[in-house]
């Protein structure tokens, strides 16, 4: 096994009824990121049967501000609010790992799926997106307008 996680290992994890719809950008992440990558798959496994695909998202693993290459040069992100710990951008997802690695696999995926949510389902309602969170991810619940661990 590689010390370092590649993108293409980030896309061979997704199932392959989703693949094609989630376009990986990451540099190689150091092996201590393996739990972000497998709450990932989880989300995806979590929205992908929920979600009408009509084309792929960008999901950008990295540390604001994000830096990327496309085809006609290169693309930089910076979030708007610096206590953001992902955010997305349209069909564009920014995955924040230096921000998520601490948390509980379950608030990494949480974390995700918000922005999944956002990004896949167009849900812009800032008190939707959590209650969408919690039906699709039976792991969490809400509680006092925070996410939880279900009992």
């Amino acid at each position: 096994m590689a010390d370092r996680i590649t993108q293409e290992e980030i896309t061979q994890g997704i199932p392959d009824e989703f693949r094609a719809y989630f376009q990986i950008n990451a540099t190689p992440l150091p092996r201590s990121m393996q739990g972000i990558v497998e709450a990932f798959w989880t989300a995806v496994e979590v929205i992908g049967p929920s979600v009408w695909f009509s084309q792929p998202a960008h999901v950008i693993f990295g540390t604001a501000p994000w830096k990327i290459s496309v085809s006609r040069g290169k693309l930089e992100y910076t979030p708007s609010h610096p206590d953001m710990i992902n955010v997305h951008f349209e069909e564009w997802v920014f995955l924040d790992c230096n921000r998520m690695k601490d948390l509980p696999m379950e608030f990494q995926v949480v974390c995700i799926l918000e922005e999944l949510v956002r990004a896949l389902m167009h849900v812009t309602n800032k008190k939707l997106v959590p209650e969408i969170v919690v039906r699709l991810y039976p792991k969490v619940r809400m509680v006092e307008g925070k996410y939880a661990q279900a009992e």
